[in-house]
Formats: structure tokens, sequence, C-alpha cells
């Protein structure tokens, strides 16, 4: 066990143990404290559509005005305000669209795809079809970023697309206001739809929320952003590499770069890993969600701050959950099982590469039917000291830990195997750098025999150029076997590239 690890295992002995599973799930409000009369912690969370209102409903009442709170979410006010001013109905002005409207391609053809759909029924946080509605809720738009950590690095290949010569990176970015579909939430987040709509009502004043026939409710909060790397349409072919991460706002961190916290080093860190993910030719996502300090502001979180800093004995780890319920309550009001709908939107059903080490956001995305293939925690080199408070009280909480260095090899061999078929020379069984490399040297996956096919090549000239593969280890001749068509070669790489870019070789990565 390395230093950090023992230490936070040290630690964990004066944290409150965490809840049974069955009875806290990953809703992300993980307090320890519970009421004598029922549980401040939800029930089992299930994504669970039968409620009998779907995102197809939601839709329709949005477009036919039928809907509890208030177009324009968390700038509302501000709206009403510009709105008498101005003399101009907002309401009405917003359900129109112009001539000058686009649809960024990337965007549009992967939601219009009905195989995208498969899984929208889980949503219960936005309208699905916000793109194109009236008012709209979706809008995407391409972007260049300058990240100064990223634009210094010289490990960070340009490319000229992704990548361009002035070290920018080229994105495409979704933005998505909420539409919450009040039965399907109260499912979500472990209530029934009567307490969770008198809860809304406590905190909002609005009486349509306790009409049983108004079932969509716009929530004054911020929404979330999307930026992909990588065309996103690829994400409709189930053998894309996919990498991602799902952030929640960190203001002082993310944008000041205030150093108590991991918060940018991971955001940094990720966006890299994301950007190396398309450039093998898959898709990395970043998903930033509007949710300062756990979902419980500023105000609390800086009362946290101080708290923690200023205690006897100054800030450590066992009490740094400690202040957050002292002060707010709860520890945490996020409620990370509404976080997947932005994934189950896109359609991505495996992440190859998921940049988290929160457990909470892990069992939540896993819980909406999505396969995590590999979990990877911020290598070592990204974190400060002052950061190591945070992160130790996480870890021993029950944050994976699976600490490895950034150029740390993996163990696990890969295995490939060069076949024929139809007189073609056959791959099957390959790791993902070793896919991006068979591309390049002419393969096409023949889905039907679940290899790649060379159709220009001989088994002795591809044998040759695998060998020369950085990424493949050894090379041995294998006899065919009676059931075989041809003669087999099989390749073992008993350390096939770094942590970020290899993966355990399982079944459904044959392709």
């Amino acid at each position: 066990m390395s230093r950090p690890n023992r230490r936070a295992a040290r630690l964990s002995a004066h944290l409150v143990p965490r809840l049974c599973k069955d009875s806290f799930g990953a809703c992300g409000c993980n307090s320890p404290r519970e009421r004598q009369q029922g549980s401040l912690v939800p029930r089992i969370c299930r994504n669970d559509p039968a409620t009998g209102y779907s995102w197809r409903d939601v839709h329709d009442d949005l477009e036919a005005g039928v809907y509890a709170g208030c177009y324009g979410w968390d700038h509302a006010a501000y709206w009403g305000i510009a709105e008498a001013k101005a003399g101009v109905d907002l309401k009405e002005w917003y359900k129109t669209r112009t001539e000058a409207e686009f649809y960024l391609p990337e965007f549009k053809e992967l939601v219009d795809d009905p195989a995208t759909h498969k899984d929208w029924d889980r949503i219960s946080t936005f309208d699905p079809l916000g793109m194109t509605a009236h008012p709209p809720t979706i809008a995407a738009c391409k972007a260049k970023l300058d990240i100064p950590e990223l634009k210094d690095r010289s490990d960070l290949r340009m490319d000229g697309e992704i990548v361009l010569p002035s070290n920018e990176i080229v994105t495409s970015k979704c933005a998505i206001s909420y539409a919450w579909n009040i039965p399907l939430m109260a499912e979500r987040v472990g209530l029934s739809e009567q307490e969770l709509r008198e809860a809304l009502h406590k905190f909002s004043h609005d009486s349509r929320l306790l009409d049983p026939k108004v079932k969509t409710y716009l929530p004054a909060v911020g929404g979330l952003t999307i930026y992909t790397f990588g065309d996103a349409r690829k994400l409709k072919d189930e053998r894309t590499e996919v990498c991602v991460r799902v952030h929640d706002e960190c203001i002082g961190s993310d944008v000041f770069g205030s150093d108590i916290c991991s918060c940018r080093p991971y955001l940094i860190f990720a966006l890299r890993e994301a950007v190396e993910c398309a450039q093998r030719g898959g898709v990395g996502v970043v998903v930033y969600f509007r949710k300062e300090g756990r979902s419980l502001g500023e105000v609390i979180k800086f009362r946290v701050y101080n708290a923690r800093v200023n205690q006897e004995g100054g800030d450590r780890p066992e009490m740094y959950f400690h202040h957050t319920e002292q002060i707010a309550g709860i520890r945490d009001a996020r409620f990370q099982t509404m976080m997947p709908d932005a994934l189950n939107w896109m359609g991505i059903r495996r992440i190859d590469l998921l940049c988290s080490m929160s457990n909470e956001k892990y069992e939540a995305i896993t819980g909406a039917g999505i396969q995590v293939m590999k979990r990877v925690d911020l290598p070592e080199n990204y974190i400060k000291d002052s950061m190591r408070v945070e992160l130790d009280a996480k870890i021993a909480s029950g944050y994976h830990s699976d600490k490895v260095e950034e150029e740390q090899l993996v163990d696990r061999a890969a295995r490939l195997i060069i076949g024929v078929s139809d007189h073609a020379p056959t791959v099957r069984g390959e790791t993902f750098p070793v896919k991006a490399f068979l591309r390049r040297e002419g393969g096409l996956w023949d889905s039907k025999v679940k290899s790649w096919v060379f159709s220009n090549q001989t088994p002795a000239r591809l044998r040759q150029a695998l060998s020369a593969c950085a990424d493949v280890g050894t090379v041995e001749m294998q006899k065919a076997s009676p059931s075989s068509r041809g003669s087999l070669v099989v390749l073992e790489a008993p350390k096939l590239g770094t942590v970020k870019a290899s993966l355990p070789l399982d079944e459904h990565q044959t392709a």
C-alpha cells in the first residue's frame, strides 16, 4: 500500500462509517445523520422509467407551456427586469426561431439517430429534444480552448485537427438547461412524488408544483455543459473508445486556481486524457455541472473553509466532512443519480476510461446502465501538499484509491491473433492503441467474423508490421487448430502502453 493510502486507511477510523449501499444508493446526499422517523438519505435509486410520464411528455408540455418554474432558470430574475425595461415579452420571444439558426451537425446527427434514443427513458432532468424545441433548452457550438497547463505541455501532440499549431484545442460544446420530469425525478431521488412536490414548493413557493397535473419543472438552478473532443457522431459506433469525466463546478479552483482542493488539477488531467483519446480515434467527453460547493453554494463553502483552517490543530482529514455537516446540516446536495442523464442522452453505453475517484459518481453511472471499464485516479504529480487533506478524507470515506503513477505500465498482457478468413488476413483481440494502428495499416472491422480484415496485406507483411509496432511486445508462432482456417500468430504485449492508453482485455474489446 502506498504512503498516501496507508495514511488514508489510518484516518478512516475517525470518520463515520459509510451507510449500507442498500439504504444509501449513489444519490450524493451522503450525510450519515438520520432522523428518528424516516431517513435523511434517499432510498435505493432506481432508474425506472415506468412512471407513465416520459421524456416525450416533458417535451410536449414544454411546447404547450405546461410547466412549473420559469423559463430562465437561474437567470430568470435578470430576464424579468430586462423585459420590464425593454418592453419585450421575452417568454414569447424565446419560442421563436430565426433563419440564422444553426444546429451543430456532430450533436444534431447524434441525437437524431434512433439508436441514440435507446436509453432516453432514463432521462429525468431535461428535454432530450431541447435543441429544436420551442422554447429551446439545448444549444451546441464549436470552440477553441486556450488552456495554459495544456498549451505549455510538450507531450500533447499537435495534429492540426484536435490540437492546432497554436496549441489551442478544438472542441464541440453543448449547453443543457433543466426540465425536470417530476414523477421520474421522485423515483430517482427516493421520494414519493408528493414528498418531492412539497419539498420543491417549500424552497420555491411555486404553487404549480402542488398541482398533480403539472409534471414538468424548470428549477432555478444552473444547468450543464458537455465538452466533446473528436467527432461525437462516433459514439454511435459501439467500438469507439470513450474517455469521460463528469465534473462539478468549483469556480475557486477551476477558474482562479485556488489550491485547497484538487478540482482544477483533475479537470486539466481529464481534458488532456479526453484529447489524447480523441487523437487515438475515440471521443473524449467532459461534462461540467453547475453544482458549486456540492450544490451547497459558495457562502456555505467559505464558512466551511474558515472552520477547517482555523480549528485547533489546523486543517486535517478526519474533520473534513464534520465541518460541512455542522455548518450545512448535510454533507452533499448534488444527488449524483441525476448526473448520468447527459451520458444516456448521447447514447454512451460503455466508458473505457472514467477520470473520477468518486464512488458516488461511479455507482450512479453504472446504475444508469453504463459499463465502466477502467477508473483513472489523479496522478501524484498533479497533487499539491495543500490538496492532501481533501483527497485523504475522500479516500478514507470510500473514494476510489487504486493510486497509479502517471507513467506506470500495465501488468496485464493483451493477446492479438492473426488468422485468415476468405483468403484475407485477420486480426482480433487487440486493445485500443493497437486498434488505431490497425486502422492506419488498412484494416476494416468485419462484424461477421469479429475481426479486422486486411484485404491488401499478406499475413507475413502484417506480422512484420505488428512486430514493429511499439505497443506490441513479443511475437510467437502458434500451430493452427483443426477448426481454424489458417496459421495463427499470437502477439503478447506484457506491458502495453500506459494506464491512460490501455485497458484490460475483455470480451467486448475484441473490436
